[in-house]
């Protein structure tokens, strides 16, 4: 569905966190869980950051938290600050105008992306971190 993993580790990153919710995360601890690099924990969390989902405090005794509850943080914010402009892309050169189908084919494709995506946002505003950790939580270890 998503053309990378980054909305998925978002998402297993703010649970991880949620379910500390009153101790700072560091990027390692997230790491081990991602079973990643830190380093890609660090990219992922200044976008979370910038996007105002979570607090992060620099130094031996930081960490991150949630900015708000996990209950007031959807999965439609997080596809959002992750995301940016949608899971998809349409073609990066414009394709040949000589051809009917090169001619057509990108308002066509736009027009069914675009009503996928917004079945995709519709779905993901309904289903909350806190959502998230409780069904994590519940499976069986």
């Amino acid at each position: 569905m998503f053309c990378n993993s980054q909305f998925s580790v978002a998402v297993h990153m703010l649970a991880f966190i949620a379910k500390d919710q009153y101790d700072q995360v560091t990027s390692e601890q997230m790491a081990e869980s991602v079973n990643t690099n830190p380093v890609v924990i660090r990219r992922i969390l200044c976008r979370l950051a910038r996007g105002n989902l979570v607090v992060s405090q620099p130094g031996v005794l930081g960490g991150t938290k949630l900015s708000r509850p996990a209950e007031q943080i959807t999965l439609l914010d997080v596809y959002r600050v992750i995301e940016g402009c949608g899971a998809y892309s349409l073609h990066r050169s414009q394709p040949n105008e000589t051809c009917t189908v090169g001619r057509n084919i990108v308002p066509v494709i736009d027009g069914i992306m675009q009503e996928a995506e917004a079945v995709i946002k519709d779905r993901l505003s309904r289903y909350t971190i806190a959502d998230v950790l409780k069904q994590v939580l519940v499976l069986p270890q």
